[in-house]
């Protein structure tokens, strides 16, 4: 079974594990700005809502684009994710801008309320 992710420390300590993070889905507008999403079947979706995973001591992991259905029924509720857990992007290339160090998961493949402890 994943290891369980619910702090700042057990991001650090799971980096490139698939994990089931356990938080609260946090919707934020980043308008005008957009980010871009290539789905699995080829095809680009874009939007100016970035959704996150704020954590039991406030830290927070990146989800990045969810689809509006979702993010309508769960914001602001207790979540749990599976998915690849990346402590820290990578460095791009020089011509590119760096990234927000934050947290991310990768590769979701569950994600749904979370009555557990």
């Amino acid at each position: 079974m994943p290891a369980l992710v619910r702090n700042e420390d057990d991001v650090k300590a799971h980096d490139g594990e698939i994990v089931r993070a356990v938080g609260t889905y946090s919707v934020t507008n980043i308008a005008p700005r957009k980010v871009l999403k290539e789905l699995p079947d080829g095809t680009v979706v874009q939007s100016s809502k970035v959704v996150g995973l704020v954590l039991e001591d406030e830290s927070r992991i990146r989800l990045w684009l969810r689809p509006d259905d979702e993010m309508t029924a769960l914001t602001g509720k207790r979540v749990m994710a599976i998915g690849k857990l990346r402590a820290k992007p990578p460095q791009p290339p020089p011509h590119v801008a760096a990234p927000s160090p934050a947290p991310e998961l990768l590769d979701i493949t569950e994600l749904a309320e979370y009555s557990g402890s």
